[in-house]
């Protein structure tokens, strides 16, 4: 599984470096994709001694309609980031929610709580705030790699990532991304 990660975010990596990325939008299942999502997830999660919870809003629609493929890739990376940092015996939380209404624009909220003594807030916003980050090859090694990959998905699919310091140890990243519901598309 490690290795499998390892790979997926090479070509991740890869193909957001050839700037060649698609965004095929469907509509998704939330719990469909969460239940993939958390497959994978909870094992990493274990593996690195933390416990992950998941919370989704009852706001938040069912379905939505966005890209599947990166939105998942979004999440899993966001997850990966905090297993990659993240204190033994401590929590990830991943919360879904929503902003806006259906007679709006909606923008989906994901926010990933991690506690870590080894999460450089620096390093991290600097490297999301880099231009030129995908064409440093050491990225590849590192383990802010997960960061790199959600904040090029993020933009890419027209939202924003913020990183936020709770507390000295607590961190929060966030992701606002806009969707839509079946009922508004055109």
């Amino acid at each position: 599984e490690d290795l499998s990660f390892a790979l997926n975010n090479w070509i991740n990596l890869s193909t957001l470096r050839t700037e060649q990325v698609n965004l095929n939008f469907s509509e998704i299942q939330i719990s469909n994709m969460l239940k993939t999502v958390l497959d994978i997830s909870k094992i990493r999660a274990e593996k690195s001694g933390s416990e992950l919870i998941i919370d989704v809003s009852q706001k938040l629609p069912e379905t939505i309609v966005s890209d599947p493929q990166r939105l998942t890739q979004l999440i899993y990376n966001t997850i990966e980031l905090a297993v990659n940092f993240i204190v033994p015996d401590a929590q990830t939380r991943l919360s879904l929610g929503v902003k806006g209404s259906r007679n709006t624009k909606l923008e989906l909220l994901v926010r990933c709580k991690i506690q870590s003594d080894a999460f450089n807030l620096a390093d991290a916003r600097e490297m999301i705030e880099d231009d030129e980050i995908l064409k440093d090859h050491s990225v590849e090694s590192s383990r802010m790699l997960p960061l790199i990959i959600s904040n090029q998905l993020t933009a890419i699919m027209g939202g924003q990532l913020n990183i936020i310091r709770r507390t000295s140890q607590k961190f929060e990243i966030k992701i606002e991304l806009p969707i839509q519901t079946s009922k508004q598309q055109p």
